[in-house]
């Protein structure tokens, strides 16, 4: 049987290697979403002087989603991202407004999520620059990112 201290410390190491493989994963899904950014600079479409892209991501981390929708947005600037994503077999909605558009067209991310939102049987909302949504059918999602365009 172990002792006490031995098996503290064997926690421990456990917790330890955890830790590190937690950021290993981190670091390799900012990878993944920095070659993301590469191929996605060229598939915005301007409309009505806002450069929109709706596209369903391949990247099953929401953190590592935002951060590509905000470098994004900062590369091309005016711009209104939808990005849809299965995250834990979960539908995923987000929407990044540029600050300007908030303020020269009147886009609001919480507002158009909300709409969107509804084609995956879900809910969210969110500031007028940035907002997500969650819902349970998937199968929506490709309708939320093709109806995105129409709220343009």
């Amino acid at each position: 049987m172990l002792k006490a201290p031995a098996l503290t410390k064997g926690i421990q190491a456990l917790q330890d290697e955890n830790k590190k493989l937690q950021k290993q994963i981190e670091q390799l899904l900012m990878a993944q979403a920095t070659v993301l950014q590469g191929q996605l600079r060229s598939q915005f479409e301007a409309i009505n002087e806002v450069n929109f892209l709706a596209v369903q991501i391949d990247l099953a981390d929401a953190k590592a989603l935002k951060t590509l929708a905000y470098n994004l947005e900062k590369e091309v600037g005016n711009a209104l991202i939808v990005f849809g994503a299965s995250i834990e077999e979960k539908p995923q909605l987000l929407v990044t407004v540029s600050e300007t558009l908030t303020k020269t067209k009147g886009l609001h991310a919480g507002n158009i999520i909300k709409e969107l939102a509804k084609y995956i049987n879900g809910g969210g909302g969110g500031q007028p620059f940035f907002a997500t949504a969650g819902g349970k059918d998937a199968s929506g999602l490709k309708v939320a990112l093709e109806k995105a365009k129409e709220l343009l």
